[in-house]
């Protein structure tokens, strides 16, 4: 007898966990530089909780144990900075790009995404070298107001 399904053949492409295209590259668009920052924001993410959760239990984990593999993995702090400091490389490039096609507001939008000040300061030389000087006033506020806040 039949069955009433019909078997379908899916193919999943995996994720690439090289990253082969340069986080520097100038010449990339804004949707390619945003897909880049997506994935590498979900690893990063993982890779946050895999510290938070797993690290405490690393020390507890025997050879004997199946999960073993998953604390011996663990990024340490300096690699988790590192991959922060590639994803600022990304959004300061995407904030070169949006000044580039006059986009003031996509570029006011991005300074959110940057998870370091000196990434934030090097935004405000970007603005001054390309003559926003009004947006690079408005970074200079954001930074003030970001420090008060902290």
């Amino acid at each position: 007898m039949r069955s009433k399904y019909k078997t379908v053949a899916l193919q999943c492409p995996f994720l690439d966990l090289t990253n082969t295209k340069d986080p520097e590259n100038k010449n990339e668009t804004i949707g390619s530089i945003e897909e880049q920052r997506f994935r590498g924001q979900v690893m990063l993410d993982h890779e946050i909780h895999r510290n938070q959760v797993w690290e405490p239990l690393k020390l507890f984990r025997g050879n004997d144990d199946n999960n073993r593999f998953l604390s011996a993995t663990i990024l340490d702090n300096k690699a988790i900075a590192q991959k922060k400091k590639e994803l600022d490389k990304l959004v300061i490039n995407a904030i070169r790009q949006a000044i580039v096609k006059g986009q003031r507001e996509s570029a006011i939008a991005y300074l959110e995404q940057l998870h370091f000040s000196q990434s934030l300061k090097i935004v405000v030389r970007l603005c001054n070298s390309l003559n926003e000087n009004h947006l690079a006033n408005m970074v200079s506020t954001y930074i003030r107001d970001k420090d008060s806040k902290d």
